[in-house]
């Protein structure tokens, strides 16, 4: 059995995840907010920012055997870059999915590469190359959907907004009104050729918009093409 730290001082967060994995045997994780034996773990998670300490702080004093998550509120190239010296097995953007978390650390802890590794590598590999920057709620919103969508064979229709409503503790307005502001902001940014090759029969011209399912749709369908391609 695994053992696993995670240092947070948000109780919400904590609670609820203890909750998630009350029936969990594979692992052993013990919840805290302080440095106390920091090193007799297999895996240490890092809620990054907290009030007495932030995750650089714990870092420092981390074995670099140790391996170690990260847990950012949303993405961060300056802390991403300080950072980048340690240990750092993945980076997590809030709001997290506890299923796909959970998967991680199995990933993480057991030194597995399986499908569920090959579909976030081609999801960011097509963000980057759409340039759909991270910096926006919406797009971890896309990430999350499009990831359920090709893992769990989910359905592309609204009741998506649903789904990722009660795993996150937002409404689906919410989620669908971020979703649809970040696919504009990536829309107004992308060269002409891209839209062309990737969006031209649901792009419109008019309104320079795309539909979010449209959107997604694209998206899955391309990703499954390159996940494909290389088995």
């Amino acid at each position: 059995m695994k053992n696993i730290l995670l240092l947070s001082n948000d109780s919400s967060f904590m609670d609820s995840f203890k909750n998630y994995i009350k029936d969990n045997s594979f692992f052993k994780f013990v919840f805290s907010n302080n440095l106390n034996n920091i090193n007799n773990y297999d895996l240490i998670i890092i809620d990054y920012f907290m009030s007495e300490y932030d995750g650089y702080d714990y870092l420092k004093k981390i074995n670099n055997k140790v391996k170690v998550i990260i847990i950012l509120p949303y993405y961060m190239d300056s802390v991403i870059e300080m950072i980048s010296s340690y240990n750092i097995s993945y980076i997590l953007i809030k709001p997290i999915i506890f299923s796909n978390f959970l998967d991680k650390i199995d990933i993480i802890c057991n030194n597995k590469t399986n499908y569920k590794e090959a579909i976030d590598k081609e999801i960011l590999n097509f963000f980057s190359f759409l340039g759909l920057s991270f910096k926006y709620r919406g797009v971890h919103l896309l990430y999350k959907i499009i990831f359920l969508v090709i893992n769990d064979n989910v359905p592309i229709n609204t009741n998506l907004y649903n789904i990722l409503a009660k795993e996150c503790g937002d409404t689906k307005e919410s989620i669908e009104r971020n979703i649809r502001y970040a696919i504009q902001v990536s829309c107004s940014r992308m060269s002409p050729s891209i839209i062309d090759e990737f969006f031209g029969n649901i792009y419109n011209q008019y309104t320079g918009l795309i539909g979010n399912m449209e959107f997604i749709n694209v998206i899955v369908k391309n990703i499954i093409i390159m996940i494909n391609k290389k088995d």
